[in-house]
């Protein structure tokens, strides 16, 4: 996680500096474009190199995981994965469009209300399969 942390904030950086050089507010909106796609990398490779996020994440709370809940945080971040992509892509179809009201309002409210919807619907959908 540290390298996501300052991988992100090497990107920031770069699209300010950016920004700066060409005196264009454009370089900030790719941000949230840049993060999904660097969100989308570090989970998608844990599905092939390692033990997936959301396994790592559920062992915290319980170390000793059975085989059905290993498969299902595998599948977890699977939907963690194509929300980045979903999410990546409704953020960079904002940028190209240049309507900074349409990209606030995607980026700054309906993505997270996504993100939302997504982790307490399967933590419904989780306290309903435990049962």
């Amino acid at each position: 996680m540290r390298g996501v942390i300052k991988t992100g904030s090497l990107l920031a950086i770069l699209l300010c500096l950016l920004s700066l050089i060409f005196n264009r507010h454009e370089w900030l909106m790719w941000y949230p474009v840049a993060i999904n796609t660097l969100m989308l990398i570090f989970f998608g490779s844990s599905l092939f190199i390692g033990v997936p996020i959301i396994e790592q994440l559920a062992r915290l709370k319980r170390p000793q995981l059975p085989a059905s809940a290993i498969r299902y945080t595998k599948c977890v971040t699977q939907i963690w994965c194509l929300f980045f992509v979903f999410n990546g892509v409704v953020s960079m179809t904002t940028v190209l469009l240049n309507n900074m009201t349409l990209w606030g309002i995607w980026n700054g409210l309906l993505s997270y209300l996504c993100m939302g919807s997504l982790i307490i619907g399967e933590w419904i959908f989780r306290q309903w399969k435990i049962r």
